[in-house]
């Protein structure tokens, strides 16, 4: 995801494809980045368009798929 004028005051129910955030190139690429952030390995059989419409869904597509834990700082 592009940091910048399509982020700011972005919701976490917003579509990143609507606003033009992320595309289909940026889903791969914003793997790749949370593959490294996290040190885990996504299966991306699993890979759907719905787990990456908005920051929301990608939160839960990381807890529930992958297994990432949540850290509340």
């Amino acid at each position: 995801m592009r940091p910048g004028p399509l982020t700011e005051g972005l919701k976490v129910t917003d579509s990143l494809f609507t606003l033009g955030a992320l595309d289909s190139l940026g889903i791969i690429q914003l793997i790749q980045k949370i593959e490294v952030k996290f040190a885990i390995q996504i299966d991306y059989a699993k890979v759907r368009f719905e787990n990456f419409q908005n920051i929301q869904s990608i939160g839960q597509f990381l807890l529930d798929d992958c297994g990432v834990k949540c850290d509340p700082r």
